[in-house]
């Protein structure tokens, strides 16, 4: 199936708000700070909304029409964990090396205490746990993990023509049990990672593609600037929390702004190229291709970030405008050029020797 430019973009996009997010977190960690440069980038977090819709999105429209056998339910699922779980061990373990170079233990003592070893095996497997795995970053991941696997079900479990129905139907069920309470903040046990609320972002993107390949792709433009409007307001006033509904939790709050925005943008971006009415300006070949290094983007910038700190504040001075500056673009630098090569030297390779070993 030929690759959507759009989506690429909005991945580059995504990642790159996230990044922006973490790095001014950790720059005020680094340089000792009592406050952060600005809070403008706090925002930036919120780029994980716009991931979910977009994983949603692509779940969707390369597998709603697989056929309903075992054989491709398997084939989906051992395709999701190829794409995931290498690349993800790769940073993990770096992550819990660095932990065994400055704590002498593999994880965050602190935070974790004597169940270390339960909490590595936990975080290598995406298996929820009531702390952010080794890799902080990879909670979202787990979210992800617990998607596929449901979609494989559908597969397996369900027709093709009844395949959007049930979909829907598992998005209620996720829906009815957050509001009774069956999640929490943090999706800490197996119970809430399936009733979470953000859970809801990947249906939204599921349901856009859903409904474009069934043919839908009018208001294009509206969606687009409608999601895109959203999404900013929701950026602009995030710092306060309250987004205009202070009365919900913040995971509700994600849901109902960043995540509806992202799926009118997802959908507007999605119908325009279908329709060759998206403007060349909004996908550039640069966002493009930092949306196809986005996964690895993703896992390497809170230690890339973290180097970098490291680096340069520790001969210059972090009050320093220069040290500052100096600071963002080694950040940037490192960030990009270990997810590149990330993308190229493993995470593409990998997924191709798969494709081949499964044609073949």
């Amino acid at each position: 199936m030929k690759q959507l430019q759009s989506v690429q973009a909005l991945r580059g996009v995504a990642a790159l708000l996230v990044f922006m997010g973490h790095l001014i977190a950790l720059e005020k960690i680094h340089a000792g700070r009592e406050t952060s440069l600005t809070e403008f980038w706090a925002s930036g977090i919120f780029g994980v909304d716009l991931f979910f819709v977009i994983s949603g999105f692509v779940i969707v429209w390369v597998g709603a029409d697989l056929p309903q056998t075992w054989a491709a339910a398997r084939r989906f699922s051992v395709a999701r964990i190829v794409r995931i779980y290498p690349v993800w061990w790769v940073f993990a373990g770096t992550a819990a090396i660095a932990y065994w170079l400055t704590n002498g233990a593999p994880w965050n003592v602190e935070r974790i205490g004597e169940f270390g070893r339960e909490h590595l095996l936990h975080s290598f497997l995406l298996w929820p746990q009531p702390t952010p795995p080794v890799l902080s970053v990879g909670w979202t991941l787990t979210h992800e993990m617990y998607f596929y696997l449901g979609f494989a079900v559908l597969v397996f479990a369900v027709p093709v023509r009844h395949r959007a129905i049930a979909f829907s139907a598992w998005g209620g069920a996720v829906f009815v049990g957050a509001l009774l309470g069956l999640s929490s903040g943090f999706a800490g046990s197996l119970v809430e990672l399936i009733f979470y609320p953000m859970t809801l972002e990947f249906m939204a993107g599921g349901g856009v593609a859903f409904a474009i390949k069934s043919g839908l792709r009018r208001a294009a433009w509206l969606s687009l600037t409608l999601g895109g409007s959203g999404f900013l307001a929701g950026f602009l006033s995030a710092d306060a929390l309250t987004i205009g509904v202070p009365n919900l939790a913040l995971e509700w709050q994600r849901t109902l702004v960043f995540g509806a925005s992202s799926a009118l943008i997802v959908y507007g971006a999605v119908a325009l190229e279908l329709q060759d009415r998206l403007p060349r300006l909004l996908v550039p070949s640069t966002l493009v291709a930092i949306g196809n290094w986005s996964y690895a983007l993703y896992l390497c910038h809170v230690l890339t970030i973290s180097l970098s700190g490291r680096l340069v504040y520790s001969w210059l001075d972090p009050t320093q405008s220069l040290s500052v500056g100096m600071f963002s673009l080694t950040s940037i630098a490192l960030s990009l050029g270990v997810a590149a090569a990330t993308y190229h030297a493993l995470e593409r390779p990998v997924i191709t020797a798969f494709k081949c070993r499964r044609a073949s």
